[in-house]
């Protein structure tokens, strides 16, 4: 949005020249700033030039035929500049603003281009420039995200952080491992013009007793309106909530989460080594992996909502039990850290269910399309929020999602595989009501279920599915 693409549409064609071209970008932008007085005259279009522009008039009824000057007082540029407005007319604006060009009294530094484009600047937040045109007047709430590892939940994080920063609000990470200062993990739409200040980022390292986030909850500044907790438990969460932030999260498929830990850190990570450290690098390797994970109970989801995971408040000594990492841990440190205190997994799922029901929102990686839809109809309901994003984000997922080299299934050993089932009785149970949570928050919405071949295009007063 805001360039002009240029096609060849009758082969063999010449190239434009740059100064022509530079031309007709210019007299785009004039024509989107209803600013004519900057449309200069530079000369004349080649019949060549002049093609890759018919398409466009033609579509909006107007043929000259041949051999036109390009002037600032030519029809041919009238007809060409009510082409654009055309093109550019189903932009998100809001609904109260019509005029989009230069106010009078608004500073230069507010660029006329920026007034009403669906991104707050706070260049042009002032009563002078109508605060951004209507952009900046847009109340959202204060969110946090609890983002499991391998739940596709880098997508979300995107999705949530673009809805943010596009109204000025400030994006901010909570994250269990050292990261740049303006790792903002998704492209900070208004970041050009604001310099990155829409960021903060809190990093904690590990250490013997963990990855401990304490008070790293309090070095959030007060201006905080979107959150990420990266890899945390569930303990981080729901002190956020307490802050007054809605929690939103997502579950996968317990063996497919397991298996993507493991062909993320084998083959996709930087510096990948086809295999986890301490495990040979090919199939042998990964069976002597799968088979090690029979020894434990309870995988990542399980562990971070009964708040046994390593990455935790700190508010109290965790037991080596609950300082297991399912995918790295290996034979020798599995052992060790059952020969202590354990838990359960009754124990561990009664705790989950009874923070799942603090939650705001549960998505299902699997039904992605139709949890981002939602997610976007309950927090984003104004009209000009509409989630034209959304198909967008479900294709990368989907893009994202290829088959695991290595998975489970591939097993000669039935026992392996049957105990490693066995060993996510709870994951699968959690799971279970996640997902009938979701499916009980799509009919309250009144929303259709999306599958592989439909995604829900939201709307301020109503839904619509539409065929992809």
């Amino acid at each position: 949005e805001g360039c002009l693409l240029v096609e060849r549409v009758r082969p063999p064609m010449a190239p434009v020249a740059g100064s022509k071209l530079a031309f007709l970008l210019g007299s785009a932008l004039a024509a989107w700033n209803n600013e004519p007085e900057k449309i200069h005259e530079e000369g004349s279009l080649s019949n060549a030039d002049r093609t890759i522009f018919d398409a466009n008039l033609l579509r909006e009824g107007v043929d000259f035929g041949t051999d036109h000057e390009l002037k600032a007082n030519d029809e041919y540029v009238a007809a060409f500049i009510q082409s654009l407005h055309s093109a550019f007319s189903d932009r998100p604006r809001n609904n109260h603003y019509h005029n989009f060009g230069r106010l009078p009294h608004c500073d230069s530094k507010c660029q006329s281009h920026w007034l009403g484009d669906g991104v707050c600047d706070p260049l042009c937040n002032n009563a002078a420039c109508r605060y951004d045109r209507g952009d900046c007047d847009v109340e959202l709430p204060k969110v946090a995200f609890f983002h499991i590892r391998k739940t596709g939940g880098t997508s979300l994080h995107k999705y949530l952080g673009w809805q943010y920063s596009i109204v000025g609000e400030k994006v901010c990470r909570i994250m269990s491992f050292p990261v740049e200062p303006n790792s903002c993990g998704f492209y900070d739409f208004a970041g050009s013009r604001n310099g990155m200040e829409r960021c903060q980022v809190v990093t904690r390292e590990n250490g013997p007793e963990g990855t401990l986030c304490k008070d790293c909850v309090e070095e959030l500044e007060d201006d905080c309106k979107y959150v990420e907790l990266h890899h945390w438990d569930v303990s981080v969460a729901l002190k956020l909530k307490k802050k007054g932030y809605k929690i939103v999260t997502l579950l996968r498929h317990p063996l497919k989460l397991l298996e993507s830990s493991y062909n993320y850190e084998a083959f996709s990570r930087t510096n990948a080594l086809n295999g986890i450290p301490g495990y040979s690098p090919d199939f042998d390797g990964f069976e002597t992996w799968a088979k090690d994970r029979t020894n434990i109970t309870g995988f990542s989801t399980l562990r971070s909502f009964a708040s046994c995971w390593p990455e935790n408040m700190g508010k109290s000594e965790i037991t080596e039990f609950c300082k297991i990492l399912p995918t790295y841990y290996r034979r020798r440190e599995i052992a060790n850290a059952l020969a202590g205190e354990t838990k359960s997994q009754e124990e561990m799922y009664e705790s989950a269910l009874t923070a799942m029901k603090q939650i705001d929102f549960v998505g299902i990686t699997e039904d992605f399309s139709t949890s981002i839809n939602l997610l976007h109809s309950l927090l984003f309901k104004q009209e000009k929020h509409e989630c034209k994003i959304c198909p967008g984000v479900d294709e990368n997922i989907r893009s994202n999602a290829h088959s695991h080299k290595y998975c489970i299934d591939q097993l000669e050993n039935l026992r392996t595989r049957l105990k490693i089932r066995e060993n996510m009785k709870y994951d699968f149970k959690l799971y279970k009501v996640a997902k009938d949570i979701l499916s009980r928050d799509v009919e309250e919405a009144g929303l259709y279920k999306a599958d592989h071949n439909i995604s829900i295009t939201m709307h301020a007063s109503k839904s619509r599915v539409i065929s992809r």
